[in-house]
């Protein structure tokens, strides 16, 4: 992604290049039409190379949370109320994400549904050193991955799923 920020940069630079050489007043309105669209075309490429959060749950706190589950993907059974949101904000918290990956993961795994108190949800699949946030799948530091889905079958295994 961040090849895709360096490949706009170096379009923009070669796009006003030509321009900038000439007196200014032997610019032109297309000129500046196309420096203003490799402009626009640049700063979206660069957002979406960029926007790429490695710890998008550092700044969660209980207080954050209304309610919380954890349920098994793919397997009949009431999802499981959290009763620790405290053990859950800390495990989030450490979540370190590597890239976003579309890796097929079969099996395993647990769903974290989290509702927080300005009403928005955010669904949370942990499956070891990968984990989706609201579908979107991301590789993560193996460890925090892991502990969340410990967590996830410590409170289902309490529950007698």
């Amino acid at each position: 992604m961040k090849k895709l920020g360096l490949l706009a940069a170096v379009l923009l630079f070669l796009a006003i290049l030509p321009a900038c050489a000439r007196p200014q007043e032997d610019a032109t309105q297309e000129d500046a039409a196309g420096i203003l669209a490799l402009t626009v075309v640049y700063e979206t490429t660069y957002e979406k190379a960029y926007a790429f959060e490695p710890r998008p749950f550092q700044s969660l706190t209980a207080a954050d949370i209304v309610s919380a589950t954890v349920r098994v993907p793919r397997v009949d059974g009431m999802p499981q109320d959290i009763t620790d949101i405290d053990e859950l904000v800390r495990l989030l918290n450490a979540v370190e994400l590597v890239r976003e990956d579309n890796t097929v993961v079969y099996g395993g795994g647990y769903d974290f549904q989290i509702t927080k108190t300005d009403g928005s949800e955010i669904a949370v699949r942990a499956f070891g050193k990968y984990i989706s946030i609201d579908s979107v799948q991301y590789l993560c530091k193996d460890e925090p991955g892991s502990a969340l889905c410990s967590f996830g079958e410590r409170l289902l295994d309490g529950a007698g799923r």
